[in-house]
């Protein structure tokens, strides 16, 4: 028989997606224009689908990926709006 290698914690999660609700401005506006969703998007391994615009300033952002990759985008997103807010 042939020897398994161990995997990565990455490799082997689930597949799974997060739906966000963003600030329409912030997305639209310094995520987009300085390419910090595409650097999220390669950086945390995932993929990341804008969407409608679902109320008034919030617009319905989707990732999918691995949960490990999930949860790191998340963060990554959070410190990229808490900076373009101030």
């Amino acid at each position: 028989p042939r020897a398994r290698h161990a995997g990565t914690l990455w490799a082997d999660s689930p597949r799974s997606e997060l739906h966000l609700l963003l600030p329409t401005h912030i997305v639209k506006g310094p995520l987009m224009a300085h390419g910090q969703l595409a650097d999220i998007a390669d950086g945390c391994n995932v993929e990341v689908q804008i969407c409608a615009e679902v109320s008034h300033g919030k617009l319905q952002v989707i990732v999918k990926g691995s949960l490990c990759s999930i949860a790191m985008a998340t963060v990554a997103f959070q410190t990229s709006i808490a900076f373009a807010s101030c």
